[in-house]
């Protein structure tokens, strides 16, 4: 007797929450330590998830270097520009990276993180400030946070009986 219920499966995280101090990583491009909210919002690869991570400064560092107006010279005097690409494999971060870079933002000024506001700079304030009053930037966060567990597959339900996956005779 069949059940006329969809089965339903919830999946897991399938990135780090948080990293003991004896793992700690280091970003591939200037060294310096991961902090836990680079590693709880990783980089959303779409290169079958090469899993490639670096910190929110060199996230803002690539992002600025890929604005319009900006061309930069090689050392044989060819002309470049720098596009959002993956490090790693190339593939194109340009949909995604701005929404980890929020993410990490948030979690950097909010959740019990104790920035103090007389050691942040005046952006970094306004930053904090909106994070806590502004709706646009809320709804904004809520978006990221959506497309982020969407991407990595965290809690997104599968209707089993509705996959071709192992019945006989389709």
């Amino acid at each position: 007797m069949t059940s006329s219920k969809a089965a339903a499966v919830t999946t897991t995280p399938t990135t780090p929450l948080t990293k003991s101090p004896s793992e700690e990583e280091e970003c591939p491009l200037c060294l310096s330590p991961l902090q836990n909210y680079d590693i709880q919002h990783p980089l959303q690869c779409p290169s079958t998830h090469c899993s490639f991570n670096f910190c929110l400064a060199c996230i803002e560092a690539l992002i600025a270097s890929t604005k319009d107006d900006q061309v930069s010279e090689a050392s044989d005097g060819n002309a470049f520009r720098v596009f959002l690409h993956c490090p790693n494999c190339r593939s194109n971060l340009g949909p995604s990276i701005r929404d980890t870079m929020l993410l990490r933002k948030v979690d950097k000024y909010t959740n019990g993180n104790n920035a103090v506001d007389e050691e942040l700079s005046a952006s970094e304030l306004r930053l904090k400030y909106a994070l806590e009053k502004d709706e646009d930037v809320a709804s904004a966060i809520q978006a990221a946070r959506l497309r982020e567990r969407e991407f990595f597959g965290c809690g997104v339900e599968l209707d089993l009986d509705s996959l071709d996956i192992g019945k006989v005779g389709s």
